[in-house]
């Protein structure tokens, strides 16, 4: 049970405050049962608060170890937002860092942290910089511009010609294998 003493900060009309909450008791200016269930009610209050305190004191969130919640951030192994499982997520399993000296090995993923992008090594090589020769691009950003440039759009004339990347163009759905005459010439 809860233990009252005198108010710390001495106000006049306080009776007495609760031990750990200085929940404060009013002086009597009334008849009834009131004050009684006052008193009990902050006497509850200020035990389990107290109780709660106690029980909590020095202990953790309960979550299991080597989870997320307490790991480092990085893209090494066995970090949060690990660069290995991004690049397997790709399809191909993560070599690290593609700007140090080490060997890079064909078929595997490096990431440059110049260029914040992933690359396939095409071939065995010491290059610590993506030269296209020996790095493919492979991430998201990199693949969708290369989507972008499969086709090219414009309107002339309220028509709208499409070019492909291999050369098919298609003028409002009909496609065409030779290319018509006019202003459609700005393709090249």
């Amino acid at each position: 049970m809860s233990r009252w003493i005198e108010d710390p900060q001495g106000r006049e009309e306080v009776e007495k405050v609760t031990r750990f909450l200085k929940l404060p008791v009013w002086k009597p200016q009334y008849l009834g049962k009131f004050r009684e269930f006052w008193n009990e009610l902050w006497e509850k209050i200020d035990t389990n608060a107290e109780t709660s305190a106690l029980t909590l004191s020095g202990k953790e969130d309960s979550f299991p170890k080597s989870t997320a919640f307490n790991k480092d951030f990085g893209v090494a192994r066995e970090q949060v937002l690990e660069g290995a499982k991004l690049a397997e997520i790709l399809g191909i399993p993560y070599g690290g860092l593609l700007n140090n000296n080490t060997t890079k090995k064909r078929g595997l993923g490096y990431y440059c942290t110049v260029n914040e992008s992933i690359y396939k090594c095409l071939e065995d090589t010491q290059l610590n910089y993506a030269e296209s020769n020996y790095f493919d691009a492979i991430s998201n950003d990199d693949l969708l511009g290369k989507l972008q440039n499969l086709i090219s759009r414009e309107v002339i004339n309220n028509v709208t010609y499409t070019k492909y990347s291999d050369g098919t163009m298609e003028i409002r759905g009909i496609k065409f294998f030779d290319k018509p005459s006019g202003d459609i010439d700005r393709f090249d």
